[in-house]
């Protein structure tokens, strides 16, 4: 007779030793993924950032790569534990890490040239998958697999391992915001494609460790392919609950693109400003799936409103906020509107048998979001009206959670009638010419909302009702205050031309964002006059009397075109040749019936499109006596024009005694400090000046106060400038540093302008 001994006690005595080295160990693991995840993101972001012009739209058009390749990853981890058990999912799992080692260490491939004409959308996208694309695959799939992973063991927290969610974001969250100050100041991009190669490593060993050992642990009464509980079997879903997953995901996947193009346009495209909204949207994830709610879903529906019109209204109208105001308003809300659907969003998720499910429809969400503002939106508007639109549907997701009346869904259907007319209206394509103004439209559907709103009675749509009537409101009165001629929109930014009366005639305004920088009046005296930046006696003009004064004849490269005012700068016999990355400012400079500058005073210079960084590579060496770099759009400076490298590539096509000319206006930076200082730290000498004009310059009343540094040799610089003292030697902040193409700091620009110092 054969004596059985019960091992149950003894397996459950193991496992309740071991309980704290599996938590341990898939925290670690996870944490780890997430920091490489969310380290990779930044890191070849920037690499990729010189060859697109500092654009804000690589970040956002990189984010829509990351969010797409994350659904995919989900997908597979759904895929990978509805097909195989646990030992057949981690082996092939770990083929697909080990197969992703072929790609490091992360660098761009060769042979991959930027497009010259047209978006540059999917050879950016193609880039990315070309160059991390399997790593960073393998790296979406694990927070969900190993979730599951976890679910399988005796652990007592098995059927709810949601809290390594938590602890992932952690990750995330770390790595974004050590990255622009641990990393990007301390390591060049090579260095720090190394360390993400051998930290991947790292993982592999940490990753397939813990998956063993879950694996030792695993729950020995339950199949292998599919262990759930006898309640979670009964966990029945419907469409409704997937689509209300999409849509709590997509909001905030969309909100963080159209914040961070709102801050990067008006400042710069740096990883700095990229990672605080994707920041704010990792912290609401684990505020939300925390054990407990940090921020109570009661509080940001009270919330909601006030900021929602806020928003709306700073983002569209000039109060005269400074950069630091504005994006305290523009994070808040975006804080506020983000907690709030994600908090929706931890409240309805389902038990562990549908967790791959969950984060394959979330993640989908959060790429139909993404895509919908950097794929779509420039392409139906040509301003981002996405913007409102975003908050508008963050308050229709309140009105949803709340108490439904019984006629909810009648009015939710003519609510959104009502919000698809408006958009219609309000998009710049719109127009019934002179028969009904366009302000008038709008104001008839706002006051038809309004009555709509009051008689239906439907308290919880009443803040959409309130949100869509503001951003009517806004969008009359700048239909009535903004006489706009033109507006488009390309990768590089949006570009609008007004036009209105003067006492000396029509005078034509050149828009890129919300910052001038070009004026041209349609008179016959004033079609051949740069107005502006570029008066005759402004810093322009001074640099290149400067230089004729010691040549009779010059070569110039300009760096940025705008409306083509300096082409009026050319004399007879020179030889200039500008250098411009936007198609849509190309054909604005030589489109009569918005600047006649190109087409009046130069139809036949040269302009290269593309990236001045690149195409100037392109020029023989020691070919230019002087090069002018006026490319800042809006608030914002492409980083990479104002580097170390950048300033090498200058000289190298600059003749003997050439000088680099930086157009440093900027109301956000310090610009006069870090050219001064990368020049200066490069061995070059520098003079700056800032010019203001006076009563006595003609057009002096449709003149804008400039800022310019001439960066050369001291030996040129003295002698061009013998005679012009407004030239000078001037002190520089101490907060900015040498610039390089590996180091940009724009917080100490930024501070060095707010502060004075």
């Amino acid at each position: 007779m054969v004596d059985y001994v019960d091992t149950s006690d003894v397996r459950s005595g193991a496992l309740q030793k071991t309980a704290p080295l599996l938590v341990f160990a898939f925290t670690t693991s996870m944490l780890i993924s997430a920091l490489l995840l969310f380290f990779v993101q930044p890191m070849f972001a920037k690499m990729v950032l010189p060859m697109l012009g500092g654009s804000p739209g690589v970040w956002n058009t990189a984010m829509v790569f990351f969010q797409a390749v994350l659904l995919g990853g989900y997908l597979y981890a759904h895929i990978l534990t509805k097909l195989f058990n646990f030992r057949t999912q981690i082996i092939i799992h770990g083929l697909v890490m080990t197969a992703s080692l072929i790609f490091l260490p992360i660098a761009i491939p060769a042979g991959w040239e930027v497009p010259v004409d047209g978006t540059p959308v999917f050879w950016l996208i193609a880039l990315f998958a070309a160059a991390l694309g399997l790593p960073f695959f393998a790296l979406s799939a694990n927070a969900p697999l190993m979730q599951k992973w976890f679910s399988y063991t005796d652990h007592k927290k098995a059927s709810d391992p949601y809290f390594l969610y938590a602890a992932s974001n952690v990750g995330s969250l770390f790595s974004l915001l050590s990255y622009p100050v641990l990393v990007e100041p301390f390591l060049s991009a090579t260095n720090q494609s190394s360390a993400w190669a051998v930290g991947f490593i790292v993982l592999m060993v940490c990753l397939l460790s813990s998956a063993v050992f879950a694996y030792y642990c695993r729950n020995p009464e339950a199949p292998e392919e599919n262990i759930e509980t006898v309640s979670e079997l009964k966990t029945v879903l419907t469409v409704k609950d997937r689509v209300y997953w999409i849509f709590c995901a997509a909001i905030p996947s969309a909100f963080m693109l159209a914040v961070t193009s709102h801050m990067t346009s008006n400042i710069a495209s740096t990883p700095f400003l990229w990672v605080l909204p994707l920041a704010i949207y990792l912290l609401t994830f684990i505020f939300a799936f925390s054990s407990k709610p940090v921020v109570p879903t009661s509080w940001l529906k009270l919330l909601l409103l006030p900021l929602a019109v806020t928003m709306l209204a700073t983002s569209r109208l000039n109060f005269g906020l400074d950069a630091a105001t504005d994006i305290v308003i523009t994070l808040l809300g975006f804080f506020v509107m983000t907690q709030l659907c994600h908090n929706l969003l931890a409240e309805n998720r389902p038990s562990t048998s549908r967790l791959t499910e969950f984060y394959f429809f979330m993640s989908l969400g959060g790429v139909i979001g993404g895509a919908s503002v950097a794929l779509l939106a420039p392409v139906l508007f040509t301003y981002t009206h996405e913007f409102a639109l975003i908050i508008i549907a963050s308050s229709f997701l309140m009105a949803t959670s709340n108490k439904r009346e019984g006629d909810f869904w009648k009015h939710t259907m003519i609510t959104l009638a009502v919000l698809a007319i408006t958009t219609v209206v309000i998009s710049d394509q719109f127009t019934l010419g002179s028969l009904l103004p366009k302000a008038q439209i709008l104001l008839g559907i706002l006051v038809a909302l309004l009555i709509y709103s009051l008689l239906s009675n439907v308290g919880s749509l009443r803040s959409t009702h309130i949100t869509m009537a503001t951003w009517i409101l806004i969008a009359s009165i700048f239909a009535i205050t903004k006489s706009y001629i033109f507006t488009d929109r390309s990768f590089f930014g949006i570009s609008r031309v007004s036009a209105k009366q003067t006492e000396h005639g029509v005078l034509h305004g050149y828009y890129n964002g919300n910052t001038i920088h070009n004026l041209q009046l349609y008179t016959s005296e004033g079609k051949k006059y740069p107005l502006s930046y570029y008066l005759p006696e402004g810093t322009f003009g001074q640099a290149l009397d400067a230089l004729r004064a010691q040549k009779s004849q010059i070569n110039v490269a300009a760096i940025g075109l705008g409306a083509g005012a300096l082409s009026c700068h050319i004399r007879e016999g020179e030889n200039w040749k500008f250098f411009e990355i936007d198609p849509v400012v190309r054909d604005l400079a030589r489109n009569p019936s918005l600047f006649t500058y190109v087409n009046e005073c130069a139809p036949n210079v040269p302009i290269v499109m593309g990236d001045a960084r690149l195409t100037l590579r392109d020029e023989p060496a020691a070919q230019y006596d002087i090069i002018m770099i006026d490319a800042f759009s809006s608030n914002a400076i492409p980083a990479h024009l104002v580097t170390k490298e950048a300033i090498e590539l200058y000289q190298s096509r600059l003749k003997e005694n050439g000088f680099i000319f930086f157009h440093t206006s900027n109301r956000s930076l310090d610009v006069t400090s870090v050219v001064i200082n990368t020049a200066e730290a490069n061995g070059l000498s520098t003079r700056a000046t800032y010019f203001e004009a006076d009563p006595t310059i003609r057009f002096h009343e449709f003149a804008t106060p400039s800022k310019a540094v001439m960066v050369g040799s001291e030996e040129a610089l003295e002698t061009i400038f013998r005679k012009n003292k407004a030239w000078k030697k001037v002190k520089v902040s101490p907060l900015v540093g040498e610039w390089t193409d590996d180091f940009s700091h724009v917080l100490g620009a930024y501070l060095a302008q707010s502060s004075g110092k």
